[in-house]
């Protein structure tokens, strides 16, 4: 019976040596932060601009009139942006899914928008989908590289 006290007397201070204060950096701290120095930069780059359209090619068959278009997208932090259909240098009229506006946009890291078929004649095209944003004074943003993506469409 002895030996059992005293097994269970080691065994509390066992315990109660495991809940002494830790030497070092420990998560588990009344220490209070300074949550300035952890700060991330809202600052917008330019080279944060991302566009990526899930299906690069769009087969159009035989009287289809519309074809919808998505992707990935992220417009870093600037307050205003658009997502530009062209064909050559002109711009094409799309419709936002999401919205119902003739202009389409990044929402949640995506976008979505809906092209008329119908008004372009058969044939191939190589149109691009380009990201403009806009920085707090009103100018244009572009990021050539990684802003824009190829849409091939073939239209019987």
């Amino acid at each position: 019976m002895k030996s059992i006290v005293q097994g269970a007397a080691l065994l509390s201070l066992t315990l109660l040596a495991a809940c002494s204060p830790i030497e070092g950096n420990s998560l588990l701290t009344d220490q209070k932060d300074d949550p300035s120095t952890h700060a991330v930069s809202k600052e917008p780059k330019s080279e944060e601009l991302f566009l990526k359209v899930d299906s690069p090619q769009i087969s159009a068959t035989a009287g289809q009139t519309r074809a919808d278009v998505s992707g990935e997208c992220y417009v870093s932090t600037y307050p205003t942006h658009r997502i530009y259909l062209l064909n050559g240098g002109s711009q094409m009229p799309i419709i936002d899914i999401n919205t119902g506006s003739n202009i389409a946009s990044c929402k949640n890291g995506r976008f979505n928008f809906s092209l008329n078929l119908g008004a372009m004649a058969s044939g191939q095209y190589s149109l691009k989908i380009i990201i403009y944003a806009y920085d707090a004074s009103g100018s244009l943003v572009v990021n050539e590289v990684q802003g824009q993506s190829t849409l091939r469409v073939v239209k019987p």
